[in-house]
Order: C-alpha cells, then sequence, then structure tokens
C-alpha cells in the first residue's frame, strides 16, 4: 500500500512541475522596439557638414556653404587676389569636420603646380576638397581623360582649409655641446664650433655628379683640435660615442683622410672619416660625446685574467 502512495505522489508532482512549464511558456513574449517610422527625416551627413571655412596664412576668411558648390568650384577665388597663383602657395592644410583626418600638403608651389585645387559637394560628406590635374589643350584618349577626371588627392568632409605663403617654421633643434679632454682638463664647445669654416667630405664621394644627395659638411678635426690647443702637438685622440669609443692617430693633414665634426639634423655630433679609395665613410662614431686628446702615444689597455 505504501508503494502504491509513493508512486501516486510521484506521479502527481511530475504533472505538477509540466503544467507550470506549459504556464511560462504561454506567457507573451517580450516586445521588441517598434521600428523607426519609414516616413520619418533624418539630417544626413551633407545636413551635418554643410559648410568649410576657408582660411589664409592661419586667418579665417570665409564659409562657404555646400549648397554653393554645384560642381568643381576652384579654391583661388575665395583667397585674396595676392595668393590667387598656386605656384605662390607654399602649404596647403585641409581637415576634416571631426578633426581625424587631415590633407597636409608642404612646398605646394613645387610639388603640384600642374593641379588646381577644386572644392565640390560629395553626396555623404559634404563639402569636399581635390587636387585635380589641370586640363590639357591637347586631344586625350579617353581612359586618360577619364583618369584626370578623378582627384588625385582628396579629402571629403572638410571642415577647414588653410593656405598658406609661408613656410611652416621649424622647430629649433638644440645643438649638442663637445666636450674636448686634454691633461685631465674638459673643455666645452659650441659656439666656436660653428664660428668655424666648414669643409665639405671629399668630391669623390660627394655624389652630386651622380645625382646624390650633397653629403653634410663640417669642421676639420684639426681645426677643433687648435680651439683647445695647437694640434701638431697632439699624436693621438680618443672620441667617445654613445656606443663605443676609437682611437685615431696624427697626421692631422694627411691629405689621404678627411676627418670631420659636424651636427646631424637632430643636433647630435659625430666624427666621419673618408679616404680616396672609399664612397663611405671609413669609420664614423655617431653621438660623439668627447674627444681625449693625447700628447704621447697611449698605452693600450691592459685586462687582467680572472
Amino acid at each position: 500500500m505504501n508503494a502504491l502512495s509513493d508512486l501516486w505522489a510521484c506521479g502527481r508532482m511530475r504533472w505538477v512541475v509540466l503544467c507550470c512549464v506549459a504556464s511560462i511558456g504561454c506567457e507573451d513574449p517580450p516586445q521588441r522596439p517598434s521600428a523607426p517610422d519609414s516616413t520619418a527625416t533624418f539630417a544626413s551627413p551633407s545636413d551635418a557638414q554643410a559648410s568649410l571655412i576657408v582660411a589664409f596664412d592661419g586667418k579665417p576668411l570665409v564659409t562657404v556653404k555646400a549648397d554653393q558648390l554645384a560642381g568643381k568650384t576652384p579654391l583661388a577665388p575665395f583667397l585674396p587676389e595676392s595668393a590667387r597663383d598656386p605656384k605662390a602657395w607654399r602649404r596647403l592644410d585641409a581637415v576634416s569636420v571631426d578633426g581625424t583626418r587631415r590633407l597636409d600638403l608642404t612646398a605646394y608651389g613645387d610639388k603640384y603646380a600642374d593641379f588646381d585645387v577644386m572644392l565640390y559637394r560629395h553626396d555623404k560628406h559634404g563639402p569636399s576638397l581635390g587636387l585635380f590635374r589641370r586640363p590639357d589643350a591637347r586631344e586625350l584618349p579617353p581612359h586618360v581623360k577619364k583618369k584626370i577626371s578623378q582627384p588625385h588627392l582628396k579629402l571629403v568632409g572638410v571642415g577647414r582649409v588653410n593656405v598658406s605663403t609661408k613656410d611652416r617654421p621649424k622647430a629649433k633643434t638644440e645643438l649638442t655641446k663637445l666636450v674636448v679632454s686634454l691633461d685631465g682638463k674638459d673643455t666645452e664647445l659650441l659656439d666656436q664650433l660653428t664660428e668655424l669654416e666648414t669643409t665639405a667630405p671629399p668630391e669623390h664621394v660627394d655624389g652630386a655628379k651622380r645625382g646624390r644627395r650633397r653629403k653634410r659638411a663640417g669642421w676639420p678635426l684639426a681645426q677643433v683640435i687648435d680651439l683647445v690647443t695647437p694640434s701638431s702637438g697632439i699624436v693621438a685622440i680618443t672620441a667617445t660615442g654613445s656606443k663605443h669609443d676609437e682611437k685615431l692617430d696624427a697626421p692631422w693633414d694627411d691629405p689621404d683622410r678627411v676627418a670631420i665634426v659636424r651636427h646631424t639634423p637632430r643636433g647630435k655630433l659625430e666624427l666621419a672619416v673618408w679616404t680616396p679609395t672609399d664612397a663611405n665613410p671609413i669609420s664614423r662614431i655617431r653621438e660623439l660625446e668627447r674627444l681625449v686628446l693625447h700628447r704621447t702615444v697611449p698605452k693600450p689597455a691592459t685586462s687582467s685574467k680572472p
């Protein structure tokens, strides 16, 4: 009898559980957000970016609205009359409305004299700017016409464009001083160096005849030594750089060896040595920090074995 009662209780419990599950499943599903009305209107990107500012030498001149840009509109007429020739432009700088994209062209008159800067209205991004190659009077094949009809460079969604006839001011580079040591006494050289007459590397490594960039000039090592003591009394030097040291022996007026101390574009010092048979320096001490002058030949450093 007890077994039948337990069986009945177990079956009843299962029936209750099934009813609960069924009732939960019959509840109304959560309502999804209704879709926006298809007749609602929204501001398009071109509406949000409806105008751009034209500036000259950093000063705003005029605000150009999107509805003023029918087709391609030249930028030059918005500038002062004296600055409308692109050959006189040194910099063209355009920035997007949100400030995340930029078109910055330096030495514009030298590099882009064959292009016209046009403002136009982009279908999705509003006022935009493009560099288009100036039309040629010659009859061009269709594929060439199609190519030059597209902007060579462009920036869409422009918020501001600035034209300048002045080069961007260069950041002042701090020049490194040279420390010259003699008989335990240090002498710092900087102004004395810049007052010396510079000398170019040997003609054969100049590279100008081969169309290569002319190598930087510097100060002859002998003249640098003369700023502290007559170079004729110095038989050797030890040049100390940021990574290694190097010893250089006299004579300092050797025609087969040209040693030059010079500043790099970053203001660091280096010592470079050339010979007539080498196109590149046979020795270069980068980030030169110190020159130690020796009146007698220094003894080689000895290392004790452990």
